[in-house]
C-alpha cells in the first residue's frame, strides 16, 4: 500500500513548486492563522488549473494567483474552523488522550475520563463542515448519513463522516471484478467525506468508522460494502482507511474543475477542465457482512482494477 500511495504523489514540476515555495507556505499560514498543510493542500489543488510549462516557467505570477486564492479561502477557513473548535469542547481535552471502548466511549488520560458519544449529525451542522472546513469545500446534496463524535454535552462534532448511496457504477463493476463479488449499487455506500478537527486524539478516526460501520448495518440492513477514495496527490497517506480494514480495489482517473473565477470544484460544478496532468486516486472498500469482508479483504494488491476514463466518464 505504501508503494501504490507514493508512487501516486505529485509530478516533479508541481513538487518543485511546492518545494520552492515553502517560505511562502508557512508565512501565509502564520498569517492566516491555520496550519501549513491547509496552504499546501490548496496550492495542490489549484496547481493543475495551469499547463505544466506555466508551472515550471511563470512561477511567480502563478504564486500570486495561488496566493489570493489562498487567503479568500484560508480566511473563510480559520474563522469557521475557530469557532467551530470552540464548540466542540476538545480544548477540555489532554492532546495525550486515547479514545477507549466500543458501545460506551470515553477519552482517556493519566488523570481524566471524558465521556464521547457516537451520535448522528445534523445535517446543518455536516453542510457547514463539508462545505468549508473539508479540503473539497462541498457538500453532497444526497448524503444519507452523518455521523460524527461528541465529547461529553458538546453540540458540535470533533470528528464527523458522511456517506451517500453509490451512484458510480464503475466503482461497483471495479469492486465485483476485484473481489469476485456481485454485489449491486444499492448494496453500497460511498464514504463521501470524513473530517477531524486538529489535535484530536490520534485514534478517533478509526473510531468512527467502526461506530458508523456498526451503525449502517442496523439503519442499511440492505448494505455489505462501503467504497472511499483516498488522493495521495494531496499528501494523504491512507493509514486510517488501512487501519480501519479498507482494501485498496481500484484505481481510477482525478480530473481536477474549476470554476469560472479558477477556484478548484467537484467536476459536477466545474467549467474548465485542469491543464497539467495528474495522477490517479485509489478506491478502497470494506466488506460489512462476514462473506463480504472476507471477499474484499482478500484482493492483492497487484492485482487491483484500473479504471479507464471512458469508464470514469459514464459513471
Amino acid at each position: 500500500m505504501r508503494e501504490l500511495v507514493e508512487s501516486l504523489r505529485p509530478s516533479i514540476p508541481i513538487r518543485s513548486f511546492i518545494e520552492n515555495h515553502e517560505d511562502w507556505t508557512q508565512t501565509r499560514a502564520r498569517q492566516l492563522g491555520i496550519l501549513a498543510k491547509y496552504v499546501t493542500t490548496q496550492a495542490l489543488l489549484h496547481l493543475p488549473y495551469f499547463s505544466q510549462e506555466a508551472i515550471i516557467n511563470n512561477q511567480p505570477d502563478i504564486l500570486r494567483e495561488i496566493d489570493a486564492k489562498v487567503v479568500c479561502l484560508g480566511e473563510d477557513y480559520s474563522g469557521t474552523y475557530n469557532r467551530l473548535y470552540s464548540e466542540t469542547h476538545l480544548s477540555s481535552v489532554s492532546t495525550e488522550a486515547n479514545l477507549k471502548g466500543h458501545s460506551i466511549l470515553t477519552l482517556r488520560d493519566e488523570t481524566s475520563t471524558t465521556p464521547v458519544r457516537f451520535d448522528n449529525v445534523p445535517d446543518y451542522m455536516a453542510d457547514e463542515v463539508n462545505n468549508r472546513l473539508h479540503y473539497i469545500r462541498s457538500t453532497r446534496n444526497d448524503s444519507v448519513a452523518n455521523y460524527g463524535l461528541f465529547i461529553d454535552s458538546a453540540e458540535t462534532p470533533y470528528a464527523s463522516v458522511s456517506f451517500s448511496r453509490c451512484k458510480r457504477g464503475y466503482q461497483v463493476d471495479a469492486l465485483n471484478q476485484a473481489s469476485g463479488l456481485g454485489l449491486a449499487p444499492e448494496q453500497v455506500l460511498s464514504m463521501t467525506r470524513a473530517f477531524t478537527f486538529n489535535n484530536a486524539p490520534k485514534n478517533s478516526m478509526s473510531k468512527l468508522f467502526q461506530q458508523s460501520h456498526e451503525r449502517i448495518k442496523q439503519e442499511f440492513p440492505d448494505v455489505r460494502a462501503i467504497v472511499t477514495a483516498l488522493n495521495p496527490y494531496t499528501g494523504f497517506g491512507g493509514g486510517i482507511f488501512t487501519g480501519s480494514s479498507y482494501t485498496p480495489y481500484a484505481l481510477s482517473p482525478m480530473e481536477y474543475w474549476y470554476d469560472d473565477q479558477g477556484y478548484y470544484v467537484p467536476r459536477s460544478k466545474g467549467s474548465y477542465l485542469q491543464k497539467t496532468e495528474t495522477p490517479p486516486i485509489i478506491w478502497l472498500a470494506h466488506g460489512l457482512s462476514k462473506s463480504t469482508a472476507k471477499a474484499i479483504d482478500g484482493i492483492p494488491i497487484d492485482t487491483i482494477k484500473t479504471i479507464t476514463r471512458d469508464e470514469y466518464r459514464r459513471g
